[in-house]
């Protein structure tokens, strides 16, 4: 799920951009945090992002390496276990991506 949240900000982030990961542990939970200074998600496409198949924009198309399947699947594990996940554009410009999961205590 990791892998995939960075490999999408590593191929729409532009040459000098940055990436930022991110892990914050509160009681009961861990949030993960993938954001980037790419163009960001356009606003229409937000609603649905984590749709099987959904490819966006033509620009996107599976001879880019682009299916329509890593945030639906990265949402399929987030769901079994027990998170949430959500996208959202910067104020600043680019995307981020939150994944919040229950902590499993040894």
């Amino acid at each position: 799920m990791l892998d995939n949240l960075i490999a999408n900000s590593l191929r729409f982030t532009p040459e000098q951009g940055t990436i930022e990961c991110r892990a914050v542990i509160q009681k009961g939970s861990v949030t993960f945090t993938v954001c980037d200074s790419g163009p960001g998600f356009p606003e229409k496409e937000l609603p649905h992002l984590f749709r099987k198949f959904y490819k966006g924009d033509a620009s996107r198309s599976v001879d880019k390496g682009h299916a329509g399947l890593g945030l639906y699947i990265a949402q399929a594990i987030v769901r079994k276990h027990g998170g949430e996940i959500r996208a959202e554009n910067r104020p600043s410009g680019g995307a981020c991506v939150h994944v919040t999961i229950k902590a499993l205590h040894g």
